[in-house]
């Protein structure tokens, strides 16, 4: 949510000092690297605190030493982590096409490049409910079956916004339901 608040000033701050391209360049990267440093401090804070291990051991000191080569093949000789990891490679980078294809849309078919603040708003808000409900509704259909689900009802409710895009408000709530649909599927 605080990036739907600051994500378009930010875009119009480096684009006043660069090119449209390099601002919207810029901004992705500064965004990219919070979250890079967001994700590690949240490692730190719980590397070895697994509140299901009983005997949780300290992960920073005993790390794994297999090497990367080894860590691929170990994906590829596993047909069900394939299909994961393969759906959600997909599933994360959609976002951001999502968002780039919104922001295009905004700008230049509706002319209306402010209105991708509401977007991201209401988009972030969705995600936020639907990874709330996520576990709930995990348990109660199982979780392979609820990720394939809602994976399925988040591809159908982007299409649905293909067809239903000629309002913003409109376009907004579909893929608001999207994005829902998409972190209940998240694991």
């Amino acid at each position: 949510m605080i990036f739907s608040a600051t994500a378009v000033p930010m875009m119009m701050f480096f684009e006043a000092h660069t090119s449209k391209m390099a601002g919207l360049t810029i901004a992705v990267g500064v965004y990219a690297f919070l979250m890079i440093i967001g994700y590690y401090y949240v490692y730190r804070i719980t590397a070895g605190r697994d509140p299901y291990d009983e005997l949780a051991v300290d992960v920073l000191k005993n790390e794994s030493r297999q090497s990367v080569k080894k860590m691929i093949g170990l994906v590829f000789t596993n047909p069900p982590l394939l299909r994961f990891t393969l759906a959600e490679s997909f599933r994360n980078g959609s976002v951001f096409v999502i968002v780039s294809f919104a922001t295009y849309y905004f700008t230049y078919v509706l002319q209306n490049e402010i209105f991708l603040s509401v977007f991201l708003l209401f988009t972030s808000i969705g995600g936020l409910i639907g990874a709330s409900a996520a576990s709930w509704i995990g348990t109660r259909i199982g979780k392979r079956r609820c990720y394939w689900i809602f994976l399925a009802l988040s591809v159908l409710s982007c299409a649905a916004a293909r067809i239903t895009g000629g309002s913003a408000w409109i376009f907004t709530l579909v893929l608001s339901i999207s994005f829902l649909f998409g972190n209940v599927a998240a694991p």
